[in-house]
């Protein structure tokens, strides 16, 4: 499994504003939230929830780390330590809280719907056009001839996988932008090898609304 894993001072004179960008690499990935953390001699293993993804990492030692931060991750390779699979990673960054405020909760767009109230409605709405937007978390490029965003709006529940919208297009965004995505919903898409898409917008027509 590989994890494609999505700082601006400003001084004017006294304290310098919060830095709320992150680091280039984490371009195309989601925050993650560490569980647990394990020795594991010169390196360290993590229990981490990033969006809907639930695994472990071998991480380095730096930074420090303690359960409750949240952090982005680098690419990795599987690999087992001392029976536990775990993904083997090298870059890690610890987000701010400021970074972390600028993934707020977010109202339902204007003629459209939170990301709650879509999966609440979706057997209604299904083959319907849907407007929902969401500041994308995770973004896959160039997969079967698309690109792949999952917009959150700050709704929803990881624990029922209702706060997790996933958006095709051919359009090409970055992790961190707020997009407004409008078309038909499809409802529990199975593309097979574990993919499956409780409510998708495939096709959809997207716009970037500034913040």
């Amino acid at each position: 499994m590989s994890l494609v894993f999505v700082w601006w001072l400003v001084a004017c004179g006294g304290a310098p504003a919060e830095d709320t960008r992150v680091p280039e690499w984490t371009r195309n990935a989601a925050v993650a939230e560490v569980q647990e953390i394990k020795p594991a001699g010169d390196r360290r293993l993590v229990h981490v929830i990033e969006s809907q993804w639930d695994f472990w990492a071998s991480i380095p030692l730096e930074p420090a780390l303690q359960v409750g931060d949240h952090v982005w991750l680098g690419s990795g390779k599987m690999k087992k330590f001392d029976g536990q699979s775990a993904i083997v990673i090298d870059l890690v960054a610890v987000a701010t809280p400021a970074q972390l405020a600028a993934f707020e909760k977010l109202p339902a767009p204007d003629g459209g719907l939170t990301v709650a109230e879509l999966f609440a409605k979706k057997a209604e709405l299904a083959g319907k056009p849907v407007t929902a937007h969401g500041r994308v978390v995770k973004a896959s490029y160039d997969v079967f001839d698309t690109n792949w965003y999952h917009l959150q709006d700050g709704t929803g529940s990881a624990d029922d996988q209702t706060n997790d919208l996933t958006v095709t297009t051919k359009e090409r965004f970055e992790a961190g932008q707020v997009l407004r995505a409008t078309g038909p919903l499809t409802i529990d898409k199975d593309l097979g090898f574990g993919y499956f898409y409780p409510a998708i917008l495939e096709d959809a027509a997207v716009t970037v609304e500034p913040r």
